[in-house]
């Protein structure tokens, strides 16, 4: 988080360490500081809606999540919307299968965001499914998902 602050310190709109941030805050359980920094990262960038609709989910706040899935659902129809957002937030929301009809689709696209899905605190919900087992052995993390240290 230090190093975060320190790079909005030299770039006070530095979208990624906003996101991080927000990230950040919500796994320390600082509710209020992560729904502030994901909707600072909507204001910078009004398409990046993602983390935010996660977030909200992720503190109770579904009616607002479900609004930002179905607002990403829409820009879908305009512009590219990565799988793996998506599988995010439906995750978040408890819509499991939809979780895992996006991360398929993620996988089929070859999305970078896998690359984290042995680790991602995110796909916590997910972790008990057989279908995330399944799809660790295919993008090749199940030796890290098993690692001792995890």
């Amino acid at each position: 988080m230090d190093a975060y602050r320190a790079a909005l310190a030299l770039d006070p709109d530095y979208l990624q360490a906003h996101m991080r941030l927000a990230t950040a805050y919500q796994q320390l359980g600082r509710t209020a500081e992560a729904v502030a920094e994901a909707e600072h990262v909507v204001k910078l960038s009004p398409d990046s809606v993602g983390r935010l609709a996660e977030i909200y989910a992720l503190v109770g706040r579904r009616r607002e999540a479900a609004d930002l899935l179905n607002r990403l659902l829409d820009m879908r129809t305009r512009q590219y919307v990565a799988p793996y957002t998506l599988a995010l937030v439906t995750a978040a929301l408890g819509q499991h299968d939809a979780a895992f009809g996006w991360l398929e689709r993620a996988y089929e696209e070859r999305s970078n965001g896998l690359a984290y899905l042995a680790v991602s605190p995110e796909m916590i919900p997910v972790r008990g499914d057989l279908r995330y087992r399944n799809l660790l052995r295919r993008v090749g993390l199940d030796a890290a998902a098993a690692s001792p240290t995890r």
